[in-house]
């Protein structure tokens, strides 16, 4: 559902763009989605893999940042993001059925 769930963020954002909370609300709505999907790769890889994933990331960041291209530095958020998304892959625990 990320998609429709983008397409929701885009058009609150078209329609309410001027109130600041709205900004700050659809801020951290992306923060949490790219959480919940780091949770579900995590989900489908094994534990020895979470490292190599949590480098994927920090690899793309270092290429982003490099890039002659401001607006890509968007895509992969702030280093403040960053460091909690590879804090939260490197203590994820599969989810039990309790």
């Amino acid at each position: 559902k990320d998609i429709l769930i983008g397409y929701l963020i885009n058009t609150v954002n078209v329609f309410y763009w001027f109130n600041p909370l709205i900004w700050y609300f659809l801020k951290r709505i992306r923060q949490e989605r790219e959480l919940a999907c780091d949770s579900a790769v995590l989900q489908l890889l094994k534990e020895t893999e979470y490292k190599s994933y949590g480098n994927t990331l920090i690899n793309f960041a270092e290429t982003i940042a490099l890039s002659p291209f401001p607006l890509t530095m968007e895509i992969s958020g702030n280093i403040k993001q960053l460091k909690g998304r590879i804090l939260n892959i490197a203590s994820f625990h599969q989810p039990t059925f309790k």
